[in-house]
């Protein structure tokens, strides 16, 4: 509050245009309206206007928001305006001597702004009482990792559970289906992408988070996913960031929303699904020949104690597989029934001492074999 009333600088006599942005949830119509309820009373001319990106879809209703905006201002219907351009221009008529404060909650685009000559070139008390859970109190805070709508919705959740095991209980359930409410919430960014940008979205949830961004870059690339500017808009809209080394970032309850909607793609058929990471699922598709050619992405780290070998054969229902993780697994049988479509591999600890010939190559963009047996490989391709 103390910073925003420092950019509007109520009492000057300039135009002053602030944005709040960040990730949904982040608390940014709450602080809009906190600081509009603070400040409102040094303004005679002042409007509210919630739900702009969902009351913008059609020009009809961008039409009402401006008629409600003007009669906000004016105090009476304004008649005129028969479309978005002709509410520009009775706006900049009828309100270009008057001292407004507008705020528009939730735009995502910039046509929005220019709707209402906005843009940059127009000028209760807490509720815990004595014996609180303060490490469980700690550990939701730590799962939410901050984020004001996590900590307000799980809130409201936990009220319901008594004791200290359904609290436990219920976080451990959250720990595998992130609440519905936050996942709604989160999910209004991921829908507004393009094809492209939802494709590069999930797969950096599943398979790329804390990866170098040039080397995913490449590999996205190959893909035909035009994963440069798919990568900026990501990190514009705070669905993703850059760290100073270069890595890929992404908040967790971001990735766990990625992932959800991945499962939710079949609810029962692991087999079903784009992409897989968890080391059950894989397994389950790999040696119950479960595969379609719905998998697009496949990731499988077995550097663990247990040890387990696989016939090449249980890929031969993948072949739509762009993306392959296969840290020290051993592999047996013929090379040849992997997808052709590879543009990624990564096999730490690759148990050969070169590459069969029946292995198709000719698509892979990165080749990860680190920790392995490899002394012969001849291609032109690049080894990361």
């Amino acid at each position: 509050m103390e910073y925003m009333n420092s950019l509007l600088n109520v009492g000057t006599k300039d135009v002053r245009m602030v944005a709040i942005c960040g990730m949904g949830g982040l608390g940014k119509t709450t602080i809009a309206k906190a600081v509009f309820n603070h400040v409102f009373h040094s303004f005679e001319y002042k409007s509210f206007l919630a739900n702009v990106r969902e009351n913008s879809k059609q020009d009809k209703e961008q039409i009402c928001l401006q008629k409600q905006f003007l009669f906000d201002i004016l105090k009476t219907e304004v008649r005129e305006v028969s479309s978005v351009d002709r509410g520009i221009k009775v706006l900049k008529d009828r309100l270009c001597n008057k001292r407004v404060l507008l705020v528009l909650d939730d735009v995502d685009e910039l046509h929005q702004l220019i709707a209402f000559n906005c843009h940059s070139d127009s000028a209760r008390k807490d509720c815990f009482g004595p014996g609180s859970y303060a490490q469980l109190s700690k550990d939701v805070v730590g799962y939410f990792k901050g984020l004001p709508l996590g900590l307000e919705v799980l809130g409201s959740y936990l009220r319901e559970f008594k004791s200290v095991a359904e609290w436990k209980n219920a976080l451990e359930k959250l720990g595998k289906a992130p609440h519905s409410k936050i996942q709604e919430q989160l999910r209004i960014s991921f829908d507004a992408l393009d094809r492209y940008e939802k494709k590069i979205f999930l797969d950096i949830a599943c398979f790329f988070i804390g990866m170098d961004k040039y080397y995913v870059t490449k590999i996205l690339d190959g893909c035909e996913f035009f994963a440069t500017s798919g990568i900026g808009v990501l990190t514009r809209r705070c669905l993703l960031k850059i760290n100073h080394d270069d890595k890929l970032m992404m908040h967790d309850l971001l990735r766990d929303m990625g992932r959800e909607i991945v499962c939710q793609e079949s609810s029962d058929n692991c087999g079903q699904r784009s992409r897989l990471w968890h080391c059950e699922d894989v397994l389950d598709v790999l040696t119950n020949s479960l595969g379609t050619n719905q998998i697009e992405g496949l990731a499988l780290n077995m550097d663990g104690p247990v040890k387990l070998t696989l016939t090449a054969e249980a890929f031969a229902r993948t072949q739509n597989v762009r993306l392959l993780q296969l840290n020290y697994v051993p592999i047996t049988g013929g090379y040849e029934h992997f997808s052709k479509k590879l543009r990624w591999l990564c096999w730490h600890g690759f148990p050969l001492n070169s590459i069969p010939k029946n292995f198709y190559q000719e698509k892979l963009v990165a080749f990860d074999m680190q920790y392995s047996n490899l002394r012969q490989y001849m291609s032109e391709l690049s080894i990361f």
